[in-house]
């Protein structure tokens, strides 16, 4: 058909036709977006399409001159999963109206995508059908204008896969559409748990030396000669993988673990250790570990260093887990109470990672049934020999546990975070457990007397009496009839003197981010230190726990943020906020937030923030008895009334750099920086660093600046109107529209300070 280049005319800013066409009339370019006029041929159309950009003089798209005759149209039903008969014009108003209808292309006009290499040169072309060229600079491609195909586009374009349904499928390194890909260096992670089963040939031609992938696997048997394959999403920390064990005959094996990048190799012989970075081998009924060219690689057996372990049913459920806290690959049998099988001897860098896998001749790929969060357990595991990794939900329920001693708890405690527990509660006499660091043998479990202080880096020793608590003091020896050594040890806790507390009362693990050290602190009373390590410490550490005597429950601990929680939001961005945005690890900066201080503020206490330079519209808040105004997930966080709903006391950091709106202070008017406008007025030129001192003479609170920069600190700024009633008290951070920030070089979430006032 004829085509015809459109311009916009230089001289009237009109768009005009090349040829005997005649112009349009004066509009902006953009807005054209089909249009007909006559070309002075009284039997043909001219259908004209331009683009959004408006440079004068550039050329847009091209105008077809269609004759009535060929000029036909097929229209959608109501679902838009079906075209009507094709329609023809034979005059030119049915013509003029039928413009408005879908047009029905023909193969030649399929393109939907074109890219060029800057000099008028194609390199690349997406149709309906296929996909030709090297696809650099492929550009214009809407989805919305592509029926029934998934396509995913980012920075480049990673892999196209076609299936018997003819659908494609284009994946990037940063999004995709479906799981669809064939390129290894493209494959996707899932942010959300996959229920997707679908494997990969990871070579086109395995073992000669080509690293060109392969295609989409549809079978659960595939062929030796074609190994490696891998699934299809890959494996982000805090993900596992799982899959029901299938053992048939003797001989069907399975391989996982990361493929070591070697392309020279005998698919048949994919096995050989040689060929992987890490490895777990799976027989009929093992999962075999030793030494050999054949067993797994690059993993520590619970059992032992080179123990099999045994698959006792053809229903065992099996999960590869990467623990975000460690960054190590775990197997986990979770066919009932989760045990972990083995560990990797070494921690991956914290990316996401592709598994691979291998068959052998009359093998099957294992059927990845889901990948999902890894939901750490909450309870005590064997710590040491034969049967480590197993859970060991109560260890003082019988005499006999105390053989498997010491146990640990498997989510580690990192600089920043705290483990609550309720302490001992019972009337019975001289019992005890020990919480720290271990030091002892790692081969074997140690047994009845683990507690012993001399296999511990740093421990804290809690017994009881049957009327109270005890902190056992550092370098005591046989405490409370142990027979043994049983003490504190590397803490400030005293020498030949104990601490002693009622029962029942919460206690903390507290591992600060500021020195390294972890205290052991009574909540309940405050939070008091009952004792400090001597030693700091670095990255996350794992609590383990010995004990001695009487059958009692064990702690369990809760695990939280020592200075912040979320406790509102209004929008699902980042990480599920449902789930728990969590400020130190997830950083950046949100907005329409409402944090929480994570412990309270007792009579004779204060606690110490600070508020960066350049903040703005930021409400602080104290709550008496908790908050009471918007929680979880709301639209209630637009306006100081919502904060006025939940807070005794508040004020807010306003983009004047002054406290413009407050509720609940009197003003010291001899404050250096309260002024004219009733407002206190420090500026923005340096951070400031506030304590809020909760009086026990009156159970009010005052508000004060103790900002190294100002040369007029320590001084009062204001003191609250009213008494908070000498019950616990909590402050917090909202924001109603300005982004709370979590890093950056202005932070408004930073560790809070609390002290003895």
């Amino acid at each position: 058909m004829t085509q015809y280049v459109i311009r916009r005319n230089k001289k009237d800013d009109q768009v005009v036709f090349g040829g005997a066409a005649r112009a349009l009339k004066k509009e902006a370019v953009g807005s054209v977006t089909a249009q007909m006029s006559s070309s002075g041929d009284s039997s043909n159309l001219d259908l004209v399409q331009t683009d959004i950009v408006e440079d004068t003089g550039s050329s847009y798209k091209l105008l077809y001159n269609i004759p009535y005759t060929q000029f036909r149209t097929r229209t959608w039903n109501g679902d838009k999963d079906t075209l009507s008969v094709k329609v023809s014009y034979g005059s030119t108003t049915d013509a003029i109206n039928g413009i408005n209808i879908v047009t029905e292309f023909q193969t030649s006009d399929n393109a939907v995508g074109i890219g060029t290499d800057g000099s008028v040169n194609t390199t690349g072309i997406i149709t309906a059908t296929s996909f030709t060229g090297s696809g650099a600079n492929i550009t214009g491609i809407s989805t919305l204008n592509i029926t029934n195909y998934g396509v995913g586009l980012g920075g480049s374009i990673a892999g196209i896969d076609t299936t018997g349904t003819s659908t494609f499928n284009i994946v990037s390194a940063t999004s995709y559409s479906g799981i669809a890909y064939t390129m290894i260096s493209g494959v996707p992670t899932a942010d959300v748990t996959v229920n997707e089963f679908a494997y990969y040939q990871q070579y086109n031609d395995p073992g000669n030396g080509s690293a060109t992938a392969g295609s989409r696997i549809y079978t659960a048997t595939p062929s030796d000669n074609t190994n490696p394959y891998y699934y299809g999403t890959q494996l982000s920390p805090g993900q596992e993988m799982r899959w029901t064990h299938v053992s048939g005959a003797s001989s069907e094996n399975y391989g996982l673990g990361i493929w070591g990048g070697v392309l020279t190799y005998t698919p048949a012989d994919a096995f050989d250790i040689s060929n992987w970075s890490r490895s777990l081998i799976f027989e009929r009924a093992k999962v075999e570990f030793g030494t050999g060219t054949y067993d797994s690689k690059g993993f520590v057996p619970s059992a032992g260093a080179t123990a099999d372990y045994t698959i006792t049913t053809n229903s065992t459920e099996l999960s590869l887990s990467y623990n975000k806290h460690t960054n190590k690959l775990e197997l986990h049998n979770i066919t009932g109470t989760r045990e972990i099988i083995a560990t990797a001897s070494s921690a991956e860098d914290g990316n996401p990672v592709t598994i691979s896998f291998a068959v052998n001749a009359t093998g099957n790929l294992p059927g990845i049934t889901t990948v999902t969060d890894y939901e750490y357990p909450s309870t005590w595991y064997v710590g040491f020999g034969v049967t480590s990794n197993t859970e060991l939900a109560n260890p003082f329920s019988t005499l006999g546990k105390r053989d498997l001693h010491p146990v640990y708890w498997p989510q580690v405690l990192e600089p920043g975070y705290e483990y609550r527990f309720t302490s001992l509660n019972s009337s019975v006499v001289n019992h005890f457990y020990t919480l720290g660091i271990w030091g002892g043998d790692t081969d074997a479990a140690y047994g009845s007397r683990s507690y012993n202080h001399l296999n511990w880096d740093m421990c804290y020793v809690i017994g009881t009496d049957t009327i109270n608590n005890f902190v056992n003091p550092s370098g005591a020896d046989n405490y409370m009839g142990s027979g043994d050594d049983n003490a504190s040890k590397n803490t400030t806790v005293a020498t030949a003197t104990s601490v002693s507390f009622p029962k029942g009362e919460i206690l903390t693990l507290n591992y600060s981010p500021t020195d390294g050290k972890i205290r052991l602190i009574d909540e309940s009373q405050g939070y008091v230190a009952f004792g400090t390590s001597n030693n700091a410490f670095s990255n996350a550490q794992t609590i383990y726990m010995g004990g001695k005597n009487a059958l009692v429950a064990a702690p369990t601990f809760t695990k939280r943020d020592q200075s912040w929680e979320m406790i509102a939001y209004r929008y699902d961005t980042g990480n599920n906020p449902a789930k728990g945005w969590n400020w130190r690890n997830d950083g950046g900066a949100r907005s329409f937030v409402n944090m929480s201080s994570t412990r309270d503020l007792l009579p004779g206490q204060k606690i110490q923030f600070r508020i960066p330079s350049s903040g703005t519209n930021h409400f602080y808040w104290i709550a008496a008895g908790g908050w009471q105004g918007p929680t979880g997930k709301t639209e209630d966080m637009s306006s100081s009334t919502h904060v006025d709903t939940g807070s005794d006391l508040y004020w807010r950091w306003d983009t004047g750099e002054d406290t413009s709106v407050t509720n609940g202070w009197a003003y010291n008017t001899s404050n250096s920086k309260y002024d004219a406008s009733i407002n206190w007025d420090g500026g923005n030129s340096y951070e400031h660093h506030f304590e809020y001192r909760y009086r026990t003479s009156d159970n009010k609170v005052q508000w004060w600046d103790v900002t190294p920069d100002n040369p007029s600190a320590p001084e009062r700024i204001a003191t609250s109107d009213n008494s908070l009633g000498g019950g616990a008290i909590r402050m917090g951070i909202m924001s109603i529209q300005n982004d709370v920030r979590t890093s950056g070089s202005n932070i408004d979430l930073k560790e809070l300070t609390y002290l003895e006032n």
